[in-house]
């Protein structure tokens, strides 16, 4: 079953390969990202329907950007932007503890598994 082995690796592979890339960028990311001002999550508005977004100031500029993160975070609250001082839109929220990272490792591990499963199935072993 030559066929499945394959499959098994090729999906393993793929998974494997965004892992790493995901944690990769995650921590390119938090290495570029030196700069920290205050933002607050509050109430946006798109075409008039509501949405919580992040709205911080650096250098006189202020940005606005949709915000996904943490169920631990409401609107109202008061957060730590960490920016990219030469790149003010690449961000990330220090009281932040939502499953980026872990997302990454999930797949990089899973990935190893089902390559893992494919060579054992290749070999006879399962």
């Amino acid at each position: 079953m030559k066929s499945l082995w394959n499959a098994f690796f090729i999906f393993g592979l793929v998974c494997a390969v965004f892992g790493a890339s995901w944690l990769s960028l995650q921590i390119i990311k938090r290495k570029q990202c030196t700069a920290k001002v205050e933002g607050a999550i509050s109430t946006c508005y798109s075409h008039g329907l509501p949405y919580p977004g992040l709205i911080y100031t650096v250098g006189g500029v202020e940005y606005s950007k949709p915000f996904s993160g943490s169920n631990e975070i409401s609107v109202g609250q008061i957060v730590t932007v960490v920016y990219n001082p030469s790149n003010p839109k690449q961000f990330y929220i220090a009281e932040d503890k939502s499953t980026a990272k872990i997302l990454g490792i999930a797949f990089a591990c899973g990935g190893l598994v089902f390559m893992l499963v494919g060579y054992g199935h290749h070999r006879g072993l399962f």
